[in-house]
């Protein structure tokens, strides 16, 4: 059974509930076959109704059994059942290992039930667990998606042991909470302590500099990279041209893009939307006809491209991008339709705006408010948007 738990397969996983007997409706499973049908369906998404059926019909429910199900219930994205599971747990008397803690923190923390983590946190250090990396580490998550960040940061001070996931959890939590500054200096401060930060980290770094146009900051992981050897990584290089891009320093960004010896489309896409984000856009252009002699665009290099036409309110160039965007086969794309209704609005060519936007099959918001917002700057705001509401009613 644990061979299906590896593979994540629901047919044959199913062959081993009926080879174990767990499946037939009459008898009631044996709890060995209960523990280990729940391990097996925890992570599996269309067979965890099934684990939890499993689950109810058990006469005794132990930890592993308690562990197993609500692990899979955080792991398949379902937090507030998890929650409930454990709240049901913790009243029935079952006494609460450190496993039970690693696994119901993250779905306190996807709820915001920031009470019940902190009272979880306090049982931890009766517990005995205070010293737990993993633990902390889950606590350090928590406490920062539920927006305690001092919480935190008191936290991670008073831990005696720290791996790379903790520091890179910090980092990550200031950026989540728009604290891009802390987020620096908590990179400075692992350098002075000569702690080897990962590349996950690195970008991370990377990604709080970006957001707070922190360029000089940018250029000191530049050069720590560089000093390491590392400025060359696929990886790095992309978060070092988005870096640079929303910085407003494109030289750089193109610097990093020429010296990178393994683009993969994520750099394209990065240097070009770039250029389109700081109305530079014929070297937009220019660097998407490279693009195209190396490797197929994606619907993200549409958008790019045609945030270049808009920009350029070239109705010719954004002509040509659709006809290859319908050849390409992109028009069925929602980001890619809103790019263009977007790019014929920003033209002047409200017509064709509307038209597209008319044969729209999935308008989401922002379809509708580039449209709405389209007639607006060009004069037409109240009489269009009845006429909108019109046509859709």
């Amino acid at each position: 059974m644990s061979t299906c738990a590896k593979i994540r397969e629901f047919k044959e996983g199913t062959i081993c509930f009926r080879i174990c007997g767990i499946m037939e409706p009459n008898p009631m499973p044996e709890p060995s076959h209960a523990y280990s049908s729940v391990s097996l369906l925890r992570t599996i998404d269309p067979c965890l109704e099934n684990a939890m059926k499993v689950f109810d019909k058990m006469p005794v429910k132990d930890i592993i059994s308690w562990n197993s199900i609500i692990h899979g219930c955080v792991a398949n994205g379902h937090s507030s059942k998890a929650v409930e599971l454990f709240n049901e747990m913790w009243f029935s008397g079952v006494d609460i290992d450190l496993a039970t803690l690693v696994s119901v923190l993250p779905a306190c923390a996807e709820t915001g039930a920031l009470t019940q983590g902190r009272v979880l946190h306090g049982y931890s250090a009766k517990a005995g667990f205070s010293k737990e990396v993993t633990l902390n580490n889950s606590l350090l998550d928590m406490y920062f998606k539920c927006c305690a960040v001092e919480t935190a940061e008191q936290l991670f001070n008073k831990m005696i042991e720290r791996c790379i996931v903790s520091w890179t959890t910090m980092i990550s939590g200031y950026i989540v909470n728009g604290l891009h500054e802390e987020a620096f200096a908590l990179f400075e401060k692992m350098e002075a302590e000569g702690v080897e930060p990962d590349l996950h980290f690195i970008t991370t770094a990377l990604h709080a500099c970006a957001c707070s146009g922190s360029l000089n900051k940018g250029k000191h992981i530049l050069g720590y990279l560089s000093r390491n050897g590392l400025e060359s990584n696929a990886f790095v290089a992309n978060a070092l041209m988005d870096m640079f891009a929303k910085c407003g320093d494109m030289e750089s960004a193109r610097s990093v893009f020429d010296h990178t010896s393994d683009k993969d489309i994520i750099s394209w896409n990065t240097l070009i939307g770039g250029y389109s984000k700081n109305s530079l856009p014929n070297e937009a252009f220019e660097l998407f006809g490279k693009m195209l002699s190396h490797m197929k665009p994606n619907s993200t290099s549409m958008a790019c491209m045609l945030r270049a036409s808009a920009s350029l309110s070239a109705l010719q160039k954004g002509r040509e991008m659709h006809a290859y965007i319908i050849r390409a086969g992109f028009q069925g794309c929602s980001f890619v339709a809103n790019a263009l209704v977007d790019m014929y609005v920003k033209c002047g060519a409200l017509l064709l705006a509307r038209k597209l936007f008319d044969q729209m099959f999935e308008k989401d918001l922002i379809s509708w408010t580039i449209m709405i917002a389209g007639y607006g700057m060009h004069g037409h705001g109240k009489r269009s948007t009845r006429n909108l509401q019109g046509n859709e009613a």
